[in-house]
Parts: C-alpha cells; sequence; structure tokens
C-alpha cells in the first residue's frame, strides 16, 4: 500500500498563493511505501522534511562530484592508493603466547 505526501499545500481551483510560496513554485506530488521513515512525521512537518532531505541529496550529489573530480586530477597527476596487504588466517586465529619465564626475567 502506498500513501501519497504532497509538498505544497493544496489550492482550490483559484489561483491562491500561500505566504511562504513565491509565484514561481511548482508542486509536485510524491509516493512513498507505508513504511517509509516520511510517515512517522506529523501531518504537518512531512512536507517541510522531504524537501529538507531532497536538498541534502542534491548538496550531497554536488559534494560527490567535488571528490570525484579531485580524485581523477590525483589519479591524472599519478598518485595511486597501495592496496591492502593480503591478511593471513593463520596469523589471525594464532593468539600470541606469553612466556612467563622470559616476560618475568626468570
Amino acid at each position: 500500500m502506498r500513501r501519497v505526501v504532497s509538498l505544497e499545500p493544496s489550492q482550490d481551483k483559484e489561483k491562491r498563493v500561500m505566504p511562504h510560496m513565491s509565484t514561481r513554485e511548482k508542486r509536485l506530488t510524491v509516493a512513498f511505501p507505508a513504511g517509509h521513515p516520511v510517515w512517522s512525521y506529523p501531518s504537518g512537518q512531512r512536507a517541510a522534511r522531504v524537501r529538507e532531505w531532497i536538498d541534502l541529496a542534491l548538496r550531497l550529489e554536488e559534494h560527490m562530484a567535488r571528490i570525484e573530480e579531485k580524485l581523477d586530477a590525483l589519479t591524472a597527476a599519478g598518485v595511486t592508493v597501495p592496496s591492502p596487504a593480503p591478511k593471513d588466517p593463520e596469523k589471525q586465529k594464532a593468539k600470541p603466547r606469553i612466556d612467563p619465564a622470559i616476560f618475568l626475567g626468570l
């Protein structure tokens, strides 16, 4: 079952501009699954939270693009990341043994 949240307050057939809306804003209706986290917010807060999430996703996308550009520049300059050393399963399983005679200097 899917539920729908509107990102703008509903408007009657006659054009009304809400105080927080500019005349250039458009309305978008988005459907979310019933178990989506957006439904945990009260009815009057959902649209604002969805707008915040979308804005955050756009900023993250911009940051990721800049990071990728920097990584590409480093790669083009010949900078490489060494691969990690392979892990030896025998060394991971073996626990270090402490000889009390050597440790205590006996």
